[in-house]
């Protein structure tokens, strides 16, 4: 499917889309307002809504959800 898009052609790596926090399959507006919530509180710790893996939900995070929500990315399925 195209759940793997490609980042870099030389060398050919791959990556994986972030942000799906509540875990339906479709990045959205509940994940963005879930993301949103967690870093007004300063929310750390291994959490699904730290989408970059840094430990701490903040701006970056958001940023993250909210553009692959603009992309209308979901789970490719079979």
């Amino acid at each position: 499917g195209n759940n793997m898009p490609q980042v870099d052609a030389s060398p050919l790596v791959f990556g994986l889309y972030a942000g799906d926090s509540n875990q339906d399959g479709l990045i959205d507006i509940s994940d963005i307002v879930l993301i949103f919530n967690d870093a007004s509180v300063f929310q750390s710790g291994y959490v699904s809504t730290d989408t970059d893996g840094d430990n701490n939900v903040d701006l970056t995070d958001l940023v993250i959800c909210f553009n692959n929500a603009s992309n209308f990315i979901s789970v490719a399925t079979p």
